[in-house]
């Protein structure tokens, strides 16, 4: 059995993929720097590091987090439903190198080929796009904590909002001078792992559309044959000569043999 050049590169692309997927679920997704104070924060789980090196875990990021912890848990959904289609893929693309795939469902080859990695990178792409979010829902959370709406402009307390303000962004490093105040944050190991996730999903998927088969082994090229005549029997039959021949063979009909008329002339008989 030939196996396929082009099914083989796209698995190990995808393998690749799937492989920082299932990476980013057991990583950090944002880390957080004030002064010597370092927070690296995932769905479910927050460590915070002091200064002289004493680690803190944590269920939960500090309050107020509402809209921050329901970013972290739809980025992750997201990223586990793109890693959930992306195993199916695997799956059905190893199928395909074994010619495997096409016996089971040509319907199935077609949505192999052509949907299940579209669906997979739109999911992984959601997750990295709604993580992004995570500064707006920072403000949000500091908002309703503080004057009880969602949105504010820090007319109530210019001096706190001023100060903290510059935080509600999704990358941000503030310098302000003072080693004990500097701020810094920005995305970690799992929503970095999520990002290249996706971008090999979407060459994977080009490669899976151009590149790889799905539908069975091609058709082999029929050669031209060449007919022979028959052996079954020595001689060949009337029907299958040249007519030229038949008719050079055919038997020449009989010479007519002259006859003699008697002519009688009084009475004698002249032959």
């Amino acid at each position: 059995m030939k196996l396929r050049l082009g099914n083989i590169t796209v698995f190990f692309v995808f393998a690749i993929a799937w492989v920082l997927l299932m990476g980013s679920f057991g990583c950090y997704w944002y880390k957080q720097v004030k002064g010597d104070t370092e927070t690296l924060i995932s769905y479910n789980h927050v460590k915070i590091i002091s200064p002289s090196g004493q680690e803190e875990d944590h269920t939960h990021i500090e309050a107020p987090s509402r809209r921050q912890t329901a970013i972290f848990q739809a980025a992750f959904g997201m990223a586990i439903l793109s890693w959930v289609v992306l195993g199916f893929i695997l799956t059905f693309n190893m199928l395909a190198t074994l010619h495997m795939l096409h016996k089971i469902s040509p319907k199935l080859s077609t949505f192999t080929k052509c949907f299940l990695p579209s669906i997979s990178f739109v999911l992984g792409i959601m997750s990295v796009l709604i993580f992004v979010g995570l500064g707006e829902a920072r403000k949000r959370d500091y908002c309703w904590e503080k004057y009880d709406t969602e949105n504010c402009d820090g007319s109530e307390d210019p001096t706190s909002f001023n100060r903290i303000s510059p935080t509600f962004k999704f990358v941000y490093d503030v310098d302000k001078g003072d080693p004990y105040d500097h701020r810094y944050g920005g995305p970690y190991t799992g929503w970095i792992c999520v990002l290249i996730s996706s971008a090999l999903i979407f060459v994977g998927g080009i490669f899976s559309y151009t590149w790889a088969g799905y539908h069975g082994p091609p058709a082999r090229r029929s050669s031209p044959t060449i007919s022979t005549p028959s052996t079954s029997s020595t001689h060949p039959s009337s029907s299958s000569r040249p007519i030229a021949d038949q008719i050079d063979k055919k038997p020449l009909p009989p010479t007519p043999t002259p006859t003699h008329n008697k002519i009688e002339i009084g009475n004698s008989n002249y032959v």
